[in-house]
């Protein structure tokens, strides 16, 4: 994942997700707690499609946002991981 690239396209997610625990550049698994924690879901299932459901109210109804299909599971959390970045920084903006 070219976290370059997320630090100049979601600057203010970025800077959420380095200010947190579960902030590691060799350990991307990490980002789904991140963004869990941040009511943005991150789902991939076994054929390879993505899905991002957002808690917009915080009460447990989730709009789907994205969701992408892909050649593996390394594609598919590259896609939505930077999806992610885009949604929640649109939230904080």
């Amino acid at each position: 994942m070219d976290f370059n690239k997320i630090k100049t396209d979601y600057p203010k997610a970025y800077k959420i997700w380095k200010g947190s625990e579960y902030y590691d550049l060799k350990n991307e698994r990490r980002l789904y707690d991140f963004f869990d924690e941040n009511g943005i879901y991150v789902i991939i299932d076994d054929i390879w499609e993505w899905y991002i459901k957002v808690d917009e109210y915080g009460d447990g109804r989730y709009l789907y946002e994205a969701m992408g299909v892909c050649d593996s599971r390394t594609e598919c959390e590259e896609e939505a991981f930077e999806k992610a970045f885009e949604i929640l920084n649109d939230k904080l903006s």
